[in-house]
This record gives structure tokens, C-alpha cells and sequence, in this order.
């Protein structure tokens, strides 16, 4: 994939050709769904994020002044836009728990109410804590253990050193543990 043609293309949208758009959605389109798929995990919920970012960036063509960056730009829209819909969704399941509609209904092949109610308790733990994550950190958490990437292909999608990316992801495993261990003993 030449970037060159990608210069060509951005500038042609800008001049308001929707084809040249729709030739650079093509291209980035599986990235996009990749990068918003990490944040959301959920296939749907992933398409909805991407479809909004693309039309984000469709009405924002005329602000990338350099077109050689689009990808960089396009990608930070997604990532963006997942941050945003997971916000309202976490907003919306809060408002949902402070207000319950009813007993709770637990099929009898699950594990106890208790043992549910623990594991809630700890990925709604673990998600605060990668919320509270810096946003490359965050990506770079999900790449590596939500899409099972290598080091290589994250440094690849990010376009970052794999040496970088072995940091990035050590400090947020830090973060991660002691903001966890935080939030379970109070302050250390």
C-alpha cells in the first residue's frame, strides 16, 4: 500500500470527491474495525464506532492539512469515538444499576449469584482501571490481550518500536495493578 497514493486520494476528498473517500475508507476500514473492536469488544458495537468515525472524518477532511498523516488522523478518530461510546455505555450501565427494574434473573446453568456478582465486581474493576489508562497505553493493553497480537504486529498497527511498545505495556500493566490494588485496600 503506497502512502503516496493516499496523499492523492485525501487531497481529492478534500476537493470534494466522495469516490477518493470511499477509496481510503477501503483501505483502513479492517484497521478501523481492529483499533475500535480493542476498545469495545463487541462486533457490533466496533461497526457502529467505525461507521461514526468515518463519517467524522468524512466532515473533517478539510482540517488534516497535511494528507500524508491521514492514517495516524483517522485512527485517532476511531480511537476517539470508541472512548466516547464506551463512556455513554458506562454511563448508561450506572444509570441502570441505580435504578434496578427488578429482581435480577440468573439462568440455574450459571455459577451462583455470588460468584456472578464477584466477577462483575472484578471486570468492572479491571475496565475502570484500563479506563484510567493513557489512551496508547489502554490500545496497546488491548491489542496484546484482547486481540492476542504480537509485539511486532502492535508496533506495526501503531507504528511504533516494538522496544516502545514492550515499554508501554509494562508501565500500564504497572498502572493497572496498582490502581486495582488501590481501589481494593484504599491508598497504599
Amino acid at each position: 500500500m503506497a502512502e503516496g497514493s493516499d496523499t492523492v486520494w485525501v487531497r481529492q476528498a478534500q476537493n470534494g470527491d466522495k469516490e477518493a473517500f470511499g477509496r481510503l475508507c477501503r483501505r483502513y476500514v479492517k484497521l478501523c474495525g481492529s483499533v475500535a473492536y480493542t476498545y469495545m469488544r463487541d462486533f457490533h458495537s466496533a461497526a457502529d464506532v467505525v461507521q461514526d468515525s468515518l463519517l467524522k472524518a468524512f466532515q473533517a477532511m478539510n482540517s488534516l492539512d497535511q494528507a500524508e498523516l491521514f492514517r495516524p488522523w483517522l485512527l485517532g478518530i476511531v480511537r476517539r469515538s470508541a472512548i466516547d461510546a464506551l463512556r455513554r455505555r458506562e454511563s448508561k450501565h450506572e444509570a441502570s444499576l441505580s435504578t434496578p427494574e427488578g429482581p435480577l434473573d440468573f439462568p440455574s446453568s450459571e455459577p451462583s449469584p455470588d460468584s456472578q456478582l464477584l466477577q462483575q465486581d472484578t471486570q468492572l474493576e479491571l475496565r475502570n482501571a484500563l479506563a484510567s489508562l493513557p489512551d496508547k497505553q489502554r490500545e496497546i493493553v488491548c491489542l496484546k490481550y484482547i486481540e492476542d497480537k504480537s509485539y511486532k504486529e502492535i508496533a506495526e498497527l501503531l507504528d511504533m518500536t516494538e522496544s516502545a511498545v514492550e515499554s508501554s505495556l509494562f508501565r500500564a500493566r504497572q498502572a493497572l495493578v496498582q490502581k486495582m490494588t488501590t481501589d481494593k485496600h484504599g491508598t497504599l
